[in-house]
């Protein structure tokens, strides 16, 4: 079977995390990307997402893991719905928090053909 695009951000998204590229996740969201987190103010657009990560990645590393449990495809936008799980470990020390979440993501097809994410909003689970 073949992989939707979609599947493809995703899965670069994580490896990106992973390695620590901020280039390659700005790469990954439409330059009007907003993303909302509780209490925070929007995460908007690709040098938010680059600049936002470069001050986390200095401290933290980081890996999530996303578990799909639906999926409205509406050709040209993708919306996914799950929770997500972030693992969080400071780069000096010890003591990995795990943080889990419900999500929202669009993607969509940008005007050049590639998909990248558009939107997102996240709520805390309790652990």
């Amino acid at each position: 079977m073949t992989k939707h695009p979609v599947d493809e951000v995703i899965e670069k998204w994580n490896a990106a995390m992973r390695r620590a590229d901020t280039a390659e996740l700005a790469s990954l969201v439409t330059e009007d990307f907003e993303f909302w987190s509780p209490g925070q103010p929007p995460l908007a657009g690709r040098a938010a997402v680059r600049d936002s990560f470069d001050t986390l990645f200095k401290t933290y590393r980081m890996e999530q893991f996303f578990e799909e449990r639906e999926r409205i495809d509406f050709g040209d936008a993708v919306l996914l719905r799950g929770v997500e799980r972030n693992l969080i470990t400071p780069r000096k020390g010890v003591g990995e928090t795990t943080i889990h979440q419900r999500v929202f993501t669009l993607l969509r097809r940008d005007a050049d053909g590639v998909w990248r994410i558009a939107r997102g909003m996240s709520q805390f689970l309790k652990p």
